[in-house]
């Protein structure tokens, strides 16, 4: 505050004399370096800066610890097993490991995992897991193997009648070769109406039927509308074509 030296009165920052109407400083400045020394943040101690952040909250902690005390105690009870699986925990989940579970646990009924089986593959005998039980092949060998599966009932049937067939016959490139139009009447059979119950959706038509000796060749298949196809049945209409 203001002192009062006889009749002089001082500021109460820089000393210098105060007018009539000054109270207690000479001037603005001295007045906010006034309010700056009662309102400043005080430094951080020196012990601060010797710790470190918490790596979960922020807060402080010794070098030697690597979470805070009130962390420490939080993760101690925070990992574990899971109430439902019996999984273990990761960082940042409590009682339950999934979704699933917790959503069990608070239906208040038991969830059991599918179970994973090891299998050893019976083409290149490299072991994998899998959860389904009939699974006797790796995916590798399942993809290498690709190229050679079966190729739909036709195939089955030329199989059984003793009649020649090609492997690998597609119902999309028949359909592409010949243009989506079916052979007997000229249609278009749009590609969206594939495997639709309607008159206008593509099929794939035997010239020749299987029952009565065609193959399930390049030669002998022709694309045709489902209507054309219901009325042929099993006679051979239609014009086979050159290979």
């Amino acid at each position: 505050m203001a002192s009062v030296v006889g009749e002089v009165r001082q500021c109460a920052v820089c000393g210098a004399a105060l007018t009539g109407l000054q109270s207690l400083y000479c001037r603005l400045a001295c007045k906010m370096r006034a309010w700056w020394r009662t309102h400043q943040k005080p430094r951080e101690p020196e012990w601060r800066t010797l710790y470190r952040a918490c790596p979960d909250c922020g807060q402080y902690r010794l070098p030697e610890n690597r979470f805070c005390a009130t962390c420490r105690v939080r993760r101690k009870y925070q990992y574990g097993k899971c109430r439902q699986c019996g999984n273990p925990l990761r960082s940042g989940q409590i009682n339950c490991c999934s979704s699933v579970c917790r959503a069990a646990h608070l239906r208040g009924k038991k969830y059991r995992p599918r179970r994973v089986y090891e299998r050893r593959c019976m083409r290149c005998s490299r072991t994998f897991t899998t959860q389904q039980k009939q699974i006797v092949m790796c995916r590798w060998c399942k993809r290498a193997l690709l190229p050679f599966r079966d190729h739909g009932k036709a195939e089955r049937r030329a199989k059984r009648a003793g009649v020649p067939y090609t492997h690998g016959i597609q119902p999309e490139k028949v359909f592409a070769r010949d243009g989506w139009r079916c052979h007997l009447c000229g249609c278009r059979t749009p590609k969206h109406l594939r495997g639709k119950n309607r008159p206008r959706s593509p099929e794939v038509d035997h010239i020749v039927p299987i029952s009565a000796g065609g193959g399930h060749i390049w030669e002998n298949v022709a694309c045709a509308c489902r209507q054309c196809n219901m009325k042929k049945q099993a006679k051979p209409l239609g014009q086979l074509r050159l290979a």
